[in-house]
């Protein structure tokens, strides 16, 4: 009985790291053309338009954040019960949670409307001659809000599942479609800010309906019941209504940053908030396909009642994203300025320092996500919606008073920093009062080692600064230098021999299709 665990476990380790790869090789494309094409959009709007697009786009996640927490929900029950294995309650799952979602978002597009419409026109600081397409750009996106909260549904399905090549090829497709959107808005005549949203917005609904009609053709729960089972909704309403609380104050905590910025500083820092969000988020974009292709076992391992297997999977995903993420974000870190000139030609205010606070945040949030993960397989809300949700409130409200008395820019991702970074305690608390029984010291050793390793590495790279004067030569050494000592030290004093075996039959695997492409 052990041994079978633990072949199953293998094979399971064996195919989320597939999984993670191929998004990951997804990711390297999409990042690729997506800073192309945002190089190209930043010029072609102009600052003034670009920053208008950012605020309005930061408009609408402060009144659909509940269609966030159903979709978690229903992420979370679908990969629950696909777990246990009883096709007839999966079906009657997603069909419950489908006309959830289509009441919802129905709901929330009368709210969008009415909400959105006044504060663009009285609280937002946007010219007097853009607003009309600042008007185009908001009902855009209040349709794509009915789009994408119906959709939640499809998409759990898919992620349940673990059929994430699919994704690979819709995001491919996507990003290729903004590609050409974005060189169709530099020579169009017409007003470039309503033809950029409007080529967003049919990308976006494209890609919405495809997925739909791909799982309503591959999986036979995704077929919706005439006739609905309320009971079936009840824990799932229990699970969004403790969530619910967490997430208002989440929702304000992130939005607080582009409509504070606005308030105080104006369209031109929504700018370079934006593209060292841009750059930040591209980053994220190589270790979002780690938590995405390992979130899944988590949960289904806490449906079979296998903590030990719950375990190892928390302490691979924690052990591959943040490698990963260092690989990338501290080359960034070292050559900011030179990243932002070389990609706009120009380098926003303040817009390295952002970028800098942004990625030790976001590094920060992924100690703690393999915790988050895991509370959420539970459904146990209470503890991490009412305390988690007080924490990123009283973050707001230090943001504000930092503003108010200092009107120093940087002060609102300093504090975001540092607030991830008690996060991780905050998590591990809640964890270890509701599973008990679940070890989380390995976490945190992990989490020690990769730390240390991530700061070894950063020493040479860093002293090379002061003897090499060519900014780009620079960039070139010390991004290979620290992936090279990074990788290395990772791979001998990190990883299990099982993640070093996996590595290395990729690694094979790969010369052999590189030698069979030269024959």
């Amino acid at each position: 009985m052990t041994e079978t665990r633990s072949n199953n476990q293998d094979f399971n380790a064996r195919r989320a790291s597939k999984n993670a790869s191929l998004l990951i090789f997804r990711s390297v494309i999409t990042i690729a053309i997506g800073l192309i094409t945002s190089r190209i959009i930043f010029n072609a709007l102009g600052i003034e338009d670009y920053g208008i697009n950012v605020v309005i786009a930061g408009i609408l996640p402060a009144f659909t954040f509940v269609g966030g927490i159903l979709a978690t929900a229903t992420s979370r029950f679908l990969t629950f019960e696909i777990g246990r294995g009883n096709k007839q309650l999966i079906r009657e799952t997603f069909t419950a949670t489908f006309y959830a979602h289509l009441a919802l978002a129905i709901i929330l597009v009368g709210i969008c409307e009415v909400g959105g419409i006044y504060l663009l026109h009285h609280k937002l600081n946007i010219p007097e001659t853009r607003e009309g397409a600042a008007m185009i750009a908001l009902q855009c996106a209040i349709i794509g809000v009915f789009f994408n909260i119906t959709q939640a549904p499809y998409n759990a399905i898919l992620i349940a599942r673990e059929q994430f090549k699919i994704y690979a090829y819709v995001s491919l497709t996507s990003a290729l479609y903004g590609l050409l959107s974005a060189l169709l808005v530099k020579y169009t005549t017409f007003d470039k800010l309503i033809v950029y949203v409007i080529l967003g917005f049919t990308n976006s609904v494209g890609c919405t309906l495809y997925l739909r009609y791909y799982c309503l053709r591959h999986y036979q729960e995704a077929r919706i019941y005439h006739r609905i089972r309320l009971i079936i909704l009840k824990p799932i309403i229990t699970y969004t209504a403790w969530n619910l609380f967490g997430n208002s104050c989440l929702a304000i905590h992130h939005q607080s940053r582009n409509y504070l910025v606005n308030v105080f500083f104006g369209v031109t820092y929504n700018s370079s908030t934006s593209v060292a969000t841009t750059v930040s988020g591209s980053v994220d974009g190589f270790t979002g396909p780690i938590q995405s292709a390992f979130s899944p076992s988590i949960t289904k391992q806490y449906a079979q009642g296998n903590l030990k297997e719950m375990q190892r999977a928390m302490k691979t995903t924690l052990r591959f994203s943040l490698i990963v993420y260092a690989m990338i974000a501290i080359p960034l870190a070292l050559n900011a300025e030179l990243l932002f000139q070389l990609w706009l030609d120009s380098i926003p205010i303040a817009a390295p320092d952002v970028l800098r606070w942004i990625l030790l945040a976001s590094f920060f949030a992924l100690m703690s996500s393999p915790l988050g993960l895991a509370i959420h397989a539970t459904g146990k809300l209470q503890l991490i919606s009412i305390i988690g949700g007080l924490y990123v409130l009283a973050q707001f409200f230090i943001i504000f008073a930092l503003y108010s008395y200092y009107h120093n820019y940087l002060h609102a991702f300093v504090v975001i920093a540092m607030g991830n970074f008690f996060e991780v305690f905050q998590r591990a608390a809640i964890l270890k009062k509701q599973l008990p029984q679940l070890s989380l010291r390995p976490l945190f050793v992990v989490n020690a080692k990769v730390i240390s390793l991530v700061l070894f590495a950063a020493i040479l790279p860093f002293t090379l600064k002061d003897y090499i004067a060519n900014p780009i030569l620079y960039l070139v050494i010390t991004t290979l230098l620290y992936i090279t000592i990074l990788g290395s030290t990772a791979f001998l004093l990190l990883l299990e021999q099982h993640e070093r075996d996996i590595i290395r039959q990729y690694v094979l695997q790969f010369s052999v299709k590189i030698r069979d492409i030269q024959k």
